[in-house]
């Protein structure tokens, strides 16, 4: 998994799946043969994929075939729970 820390600096480092960090991680799968699946990569949106105050980064899991490729990619919409840090106070978020 690969965490960031808090919302803001998500923000910041956020970046397209085409973006450099990706490109290396397929370099590495390709150069090592082997398969990679990276939870927790911030995803940068495109301008008409952000909701008015919503994030601008999506919270994505990747998988890298063996050869570099980008064979799937899911987009965690919503977490069923939301934690508060500072509280550690658990709130269900109902749909």
């Amino acid at each position: 998994m690969l965490s960031c820390g808090a919302e803001e600096r998500v923000q910041l480092i956020a970046e397209a799946l085409d973006g450099p960090s990706v490109r290396a991680y397929c370099d590495m799968a390709r150069e090592h043969k082997m398969w990679l699946s990276l939870g927790g990569f911030p995803e940068a949106l495109l301008e008409s994929e952000v909701v008015e105050g919503g994030p601008r980064a999506a919270n994505t899991h990747i998988i890298i075939a063996d050869d570099g490729r980008i064979v799937a990619s899911y987009r965690k919409v919503r977490n069923a729970w939301h934690v508060c840090a500072q509280t550690m106070q658990c709130t269900r978020l109902l749909p």
